[in-house]
Parts: structure tokens; sequence; C-alpha cells
């Protein structure tokens, strides 16, 4: 089955991708060593900001102001957040200390309550 956009949804989308391409280009600008998932929902209003190699299920939500520094900074504190939250550098890195992070096949083992916990 083949689903048809509308305009109005075709420019939202276009529009949540634009935004997103900067929010992500800032996290990766400020956290160069870590991949970062970022996606812009609600007609612009919230991100969802995620490590892949932590959990695609679960990261920080943003609410987003439509001002691009202020977003930018939101953004950037959120992705510190989940940094901090697994006990994982904020400077460059080689993503080692991603790795004792104990994980299952969802991700890391407590990403859903924002647990750290480290393999033994």
């Amino acid at each position: 089955m083949i689903e048809e956009m509308s305009v109005s949804e075709l420019k939202e989308a276009l529009a949540n991708d634009a935004y997103c391409k900067k929010l992500g280009y800032a996290l990766q600008s400020t956290y160069p060593s870590r991949r970062w998932y970022v996606e812009v929902l609600s007609h612009g209003n919230l991100a969802v900001v995620k490590v892949p190699e932590i959990s695609m299920d679960y990261g920080n939500i943003v609410k987003l102001e439509q001002s691009i520094e202020v977003d930018i900074k939101r953004i950037v504190m959120a992705g510190g957040e989940l940094l901090e939250r697994f006990g994982l550098t904020r400077g460059r890195s080689d993503n080692s200390d991603l790795m004792g992070l104990a994980r299952n096949h969802k991700g890391v083992i407590g990403a859903k309550a924002g647990e750290v916990t480290h393999a033994r």
C-alpha cells in the first residue's frame, strides 16, 4: 500500500528535517566523537535526542522554542545529560567507554530508566 502525503505534510516534514540537521550538526560539533540521532516531531515543537549505541528506544525529549540559538543550547544540554547518565565522557573519545556498558538485544541495560550499568 502506498500512502500519499498532502502538501502541508510534505512541507512540515521538510521543515522538520532541515531543523533536525541544524540541531544534529550542533551536537556533532560539540561532542564530535559520538554518533547522535535527532528527530524533530510535533510540528517542530519537540525533538528527541538519542545515542544509538545506548538505545534507539530511549533518549531525551526537548521542547523546542523555534529559536535556533535557544534550541541548540537545549539540544546540546540534553546530549550532555545523556552522556553523563551513562558515565560517558563529554570530551574526545574512542568510544571504548561505551563498551563497558552492559547491553542486551535492545541496547544498554537500564536505558529506559537512565541507569548506569557497567559490564563486569
